[in-house]
């Protein structure tokens, strides 16, 4: 095994070893919020981190005429943990809430908060296919590094939202 293979194996299973704690842990929801929590956890590292890398290698790589491929490359990605985070998602809250009520606790509110960001993120996943990545080769890197950090910043706001839910009780 390569070192770049052995480094993403670690980097999934210390992002793997906390899963278990946090919101899902202090329910009876048992494997389902587990599983679910693991999974996004996955997906939202790979979907994070992974623009977070592409924004701060973007002048570099802009440079050597590789950003055009990269962020394509890294476009199928989003898409594919976009619906990893989306679906573990639905599954970690309905395996803790058991249905959903986005008013009935102060934790479904904040789920339906985290929800919404991940509506808006989904939008601006599909501006970027459609249009900065189309016109990447004419339009320059200015319009894809606005919309990629305005992602970001949604991320954070997600993310942020689901710190204070780890400390929330579900009921």
């Amino acid at each position: 095994m390569n070192r770049k293979t052995l480094a993403g194996v670690l980097a999934v299973i210390a992002a793997l070893g906390v899963a278990p704690g946090g919101h899902a842990a202090s329910t009876d929801a048992g494997q389902a919020a587990l599983v679910g929590r693991g999974l996004h956890l996955l997906g939202t590292s790979v979907w994070v981190g992974g623009l977070a890398a592409l924004v701060l290698l973007w002048p570099g790589l802009w440079r050597a005429r590789l950003a055009g491929v990269a962020a394509q490359g890294f476009s199928m990605l989003a898409g594919w943990a976009y619906v990893v985070v989306a679906a573990s998602g639905l599954m970690t809250g309905y395996a803790v809430l058991g249905a959903f009520d986005p008013f009935g606790t102060p934790y479904a509110r904040l789920m339906a908060a985290k929800a919404l960001a991940l509506l808006v993120l989904g939008g601006l996943g599909a501006w970027h296919r459609r249009r900065s990545l189309a016109g990447l080769d004419r339009a320059g890197a200015r319009s894809f590094l606005r919309l990629a950090v305005g992602e970001l910043a949604v991320m954070a706001t997600a993310v942020a939202l689901a710190v204070v839910l780890s400390t929330t009780s579900p009921h």
